[in-house]
């Protein structure tokens, strides 16, 4: 992953994104997966804008 070199804090955790694309109905799936359970309101944001498409 690449470092991010203008960000100064500490590191309050990471959310991966994986996307994949339905073989039967085309349709995109994301898959979403959180380090911490603090992030989960983050988590909930994330999901509820990629259902858009």
């Amino acid at each position: 992953m690449k470092k991010n070199n203008f960000l100064k804090g500490k590191k309050y955790g990471s959310i991966t994104v994986q996307v994949f694309k339905e073989n039967q109905t085309n349709k995109t799936i994301f898959y979403l997966q959180s380090d911490s359970d603090s992030l989960l309101p983050v988590m909930d944001v994330l999901e509820d804008t990629l259902k858009q498409y």
